[in-house]
């Protein structure tokens, strides 16, 4: 019986902390151009959501994004807007930024940090007691820019399936 009573008293632990602290992304899952040369940054916004008072963040951890092969992984930048939603208050806007450059090609959604599967941004929230934590799975697609050739041989294969329907 007292087995039981543990496993509820943990369980309803474990629900009730993430329903204090709720924390999204709002594109997780993002494509980009990689660019011609040097580098951009892609920007990740989402809100973070307290049900109840007197809780704060205590930290915020962002797993860099790195190719399956783990030969390659892009660098995270926090953005200072961000840190309103220490206080406590309800935020909604920029989070983090992902750095992407113009040699950045592929699928950078591995964990490059702990080694799991795939890269997660948590956060860690504390009432002075008690600490909880919510975290959002992301991932960055960089892909190429096509090279004017590509596009001139595209165009002429389209008019020339135009020019075939005419006939």
């Amino acid at each position: 019986m007292k087995k039981l009573l543990f496993i509820a008293l943990a369980t309803g632990m474990v629900a009730s902390s993430h329903a204090l602290v709720n924390f999204e992304l709002d594109n997780p899952f993002q494509t980009v151009t990689a660019p011609e040369s040097g580098s951009i940054s892609l920007l990740f916004t989402g809100s973070v959501t307290f049900q109840s008072s007197g809780w704060t963040i205590s930290s915020f951890i962002v797993e860099h994004p790195a190719l399956a092969s783990y030969s390659d992984s892009l660098s995270i930048n926090m953005r200072p807007e961000f840190s309103a939603a220490y206080g406590g208050v309800n935020y909604s806007g920029p989070i983090f930024e992902v750095v992407v450059t113009s040699t950045s090609l592929g699928d950078y959604f591995y964990n490059n940090t702990f080694g799991s599967i795939f890269s997660e941004a948590f956060l860690y929230a504390t009432d002075g007691v008690n600490t909880i934590t919510d975290s959002e799975f992301f991932s960055v697609k960089v892909e190429a820019v096509p090279e004017p050739a590509t596009f001139a041989v595209l165009g002429l294969g389209a008019a020339a399936l135009v020019r075939k329907r005419r006939k």
